[in-house]
């Protein structure tokens, strides 16, 4: 679609300083909307503020902003591809069917800024000069976050003159996005946590005869209590039975599936066979927990 736009250009003039010449232009517009389907990991979440004029559409490598912008009652489209994750960062515009790219290595300010003639807007004024409007785009990293800076721009040349900036219309100059993004969890997600290991089995009584205790009863019925003489914690200390007292010395623990018959105490050593002799009668004594056949207990 042709549309035709007044743009009216204030320019410097060799005699008084402010000539206001006036010229049309005919601008090619495209005016039908790409349209994107939704992806995942969208990079619209990164952009803090979408512009009032645009709409986000997720891509594969980034994002997409559609922009409309009104000029003189006429709508121009702009899209901004953006691929922050590459190496290095890239913007890419179609305009009025034009293409045009930048990568963030060009870095920031005038000496980084790009600017392309917007198609159909250059209008001479006979020998004295002539008039474009200008996308112009800075993009680059500042502090950790992808700035990204666009926005359509009135110059003229006069003679030997060159102004930019100009007000046309009411409608130029028109920022479109000027914005630091913060792509970082975009293009660098955390790793989701591993799942926590199961927590232990928690110790449970072995059998209770009195807190935590080991008991036989006699032929009197008398309880007695496995005991540890003295509390001496040693490997090959021997344990025996005696009467109840409830202290440290008569505590005990069973571990689930383990069978082990822990000292309370000292939760590293276990209750142990000796050198595993089945016979009866076989002294048992206290060692460190090692895993060992004869330290499993049949509770």
């Amino acid at each position: 679609m042709i549309s035709r736009l007044l743009l009216l250009l204030a320019l410097p003039s060799a005699s008084n300083g402010n000539l206001e010449e006036s010229f049309s232009l005919e601008l090619p517009m495209n005016l039908s909307a790409r349209s994107t389907g939704a992806v995942t990991n969208s990079f619209c979440s990164s952009i803090p503020n979408i512009p009032g004029i645009c709409s986000c559409h997720a891509k594969t490598a980034g994002g997409q902003l559609h922009c409309a912008v009104s000029m003189l009652g006429e709508k121009a489209v702009v899209d901004i591809d953006f691929e922050p994750c590459g190496n290095p960062a890239r913007v890419s515009y179609n305009l009025f069917g034009q293409k045009f790219s930048m990568d963030a290595t060009t870095g920031l300010g005038p000496n980084g800024e790009k600017k392309w003639k917007v198609p159909g807007t250059h209008k001479g004024f006979s020998f004295l000069g002539h008039g474009d409007v200008y996308l112009r785009s800075e993009f680059g990293f500042v502090n950790g976050k992808l700035r990204l800076y666009a926005k359509f721009d009135a110059c003229a040349k006069f003679l030997f003159f060159t102004k930019c900036g100009l007000h046309v219309a009411g409608v130029l100059p028109l920022t479109i996005i000027n914005q630091d993004l913060d792509v970082m969890p975009f293009c660098h997600p955390p790793k989701p946590s591993p799942p926590a290991p199961p927590s232990p089995p928690a110790p449970i009584p072995a059998t209770l005869g009195g807190h935590n205790s080991i008991f036989v009863t006699d032929g009197n019925g008398k309880k007695l209590c496995l005991d540890l003489p003295g509390g001496k914690v040693a490997n090959g200390q021997k344990v025996e039975f005696w009467s109840c007292t409830g202290l440290d010395n008569q505590q005990w623990t069973f571990t689930r599936n383990s069978y082990n018959i822990r000292y309370a105490k000292n939760p590293d050593m276990c209750l142990d066979a000796g050198d595993y002799d089945k016979n009866q009668g076989k002294q048992l004594i206290l060692w460190e927990c090692n895993g060992q056949p004869q330290q499993k207990m049949g509770l």
